[in-house]
């Protein structure tokens, strides 16, 4: 089926389907309508690249590629679909004049406006998703022939055994011009189409430019991060994203060695800090050798380092909940060991961001959808662990030597592929 049969194909259904269908639910989607019409005119013309993302984990992902087309000069336009990245990436765009940022517009039912209907308002040379989000409109934009459309992060994980799903998802990966994979792996499966240009995981470049930034850092919050890990000897741990229920599983935590747990929860809406706050205080009633502690800014840490320093909390094991929001990454960097929740209760999440930060990870037994566990348990087994319970006596960095060679090299190498990447986008 040619891409010009497929782009009818899909205008028939999303011309026909979406306005009807968008009606109907008018009433329902309100909170939706109400996102996606908080959107601006568009502004900028002459757009090199549109990019469409999902939600934070993408705009992660796609960052590195996104900065180096924004040093250029050149106009960007930049979708997101969920509302929970909505502050980052208005951020980018008050940092940047030559970037135009848009909620993207799922259920309207205006498929012939130039402002409110997705494939109308795409003005870059090149599209460029990443990973998820292939709603019919999104896809009848990749199957223009006015465009030139870029997949990147593609991958096989999580639908490993499932034919219908990988058939499917085969393809859709077809309609792109461009299609770059996540790992090897999914490089080897998705070979045969004819538009698979390479694979990289742009996330390492990411994580990797974060924590190269602490170097130089004037960041408080951070300074005093530091200061923690160097008086604790980095026999303190992090817990991150995670959940409440989870820490049945990771109920270790309590009978290790480490003096500070810093816990960093998923989700930081105030009802789950109010229960993971009731539960830890719950707990320090019972036990007079546990201090908790929530911190909601950088004067709250610089506190209880000043405490920590005056020797206040003696032999206590002290829990500290994190209240704070996008500096997880950072603060991997300042234990040498690591948890990540998720695993324990569904699918794990980031373990690449903690395993270049400290030097041991461990994660519940649902890595199936993670490629970052698969490709860092291929480099570094020893010191990437999942289990559905962990032992206190496993909770130690003894023995932990990390693989930087490897983890170095693959850097280097998605760098150079990003670079080629970036030259064609720029001479096209």
């Amino acid at each position: 089926m040619g891409k010009s049969f497929t782009h009818i194909l899909l205008k028939i259904i999303v011309y026909l389907f979406i306005p009807p269908i968008s009606l109907f639910f008018h009433f329902l989607l309100w909170k939706r309508r109400s996102f996606e019409a908080k959107n601006s005119l568009p502004r900028l013309s002459n757009v090199l690249a549109t990019f469409e993302i999902s939600s934070e984990g993408e705009l992660e992902q796609i960052l590195p590629l996104l900065f180096e087309l924004l040093k250029t000069g050149e106009n960007i336009q930049l979708f997101f679909c969920s509302p929970s990245v909505e502050g980052k990436c208005l951020d980018l765009e008050k940092q940047y004049p030559n970037l135009e940022v848009f909620r993207l517009p799922l259920f309207s039912w205006k498929v012939f406006s130039k402002n409110e209907f997705f494939p109308n308002m795409v003005k870059g040379k090149f599209l460029i998703m990443n990973r998820y989000d292939f709603f019919p409109s999104l896809l009848l934009a990749v199957t223009s022939s006015k465009i030139q459309s870029i997949l990147i992060n593609g991958t096989i994980v999580g639908k490993e055994n499932k034919i219908v799903s990988l058939n499917l998802r085969k393809i859709i990966y077809s309609l792109f011009d461009q299609l770059y994979l996540t790992t090897q792996a999914d490089y080897n499966f998705f070979q045969s189409l004819k538009n698979v240009k390479g694979y990289f995981d742009l996330r390492f470049i990411r994580i990797q430019n974060r924590l190269d930034n602490l170097k130089s850092t004037t960041n408080s919050l951070f300074l005093t991060g530091k200061k923690i890990k160097e008086f604790t000897n980095g026999e303190s741990l992090i817990i991150g994203s995670f959940y409440l229920d989870e820490l049945m599983n990771i109920k270790v935590v309590f009978e290790g060695s480490q003096q500070v747990v810093f816990l960093f929860p998923h989700k930081l809406d105030p009802s789950n800090i109010q229960s993971i706050g009731n539960h830890f205080r719950d707990l320090q009633k019972n036990d007079s050798n546990i201090f908790f502690l929530e911190i909601n800014d950088e004067n709250g840490l610089k506190d209880f380092y000043q405490e920590l320093v005056n020797n206040h909390f003696r032999d206590k094991k002290i829990f500290l909940l994190m209240n704070i929001k996008g500096v997880l990454c950072e603060f991997y960097s300042f234990s040498d060991l690591a948890i990540v929740g998720g695993g324990w209760r569904g699918n794990t999440h980031s373990v690449l961001e903690a395993y270049m930060g400290s030097k041991r990870v461990f994660c519940g037994p649902g890595t199936l959808k993670s490629t970052e566990f698969k490709e860092l348990k291929a480099l570094d087994p020893k010191n990437i662990i999942s289990k559905a319970n962990l032992n206190s006596k496993e909770i130690t960095v003894s023995s932990a030597v990390k693989n930087e060679y490897h983890i170095n090299s693959r850097i280097n190498e998605y760098k150079s592929s990003l670079k080629e990447l970036v030259e064609f986008i720029q001479k096209f």
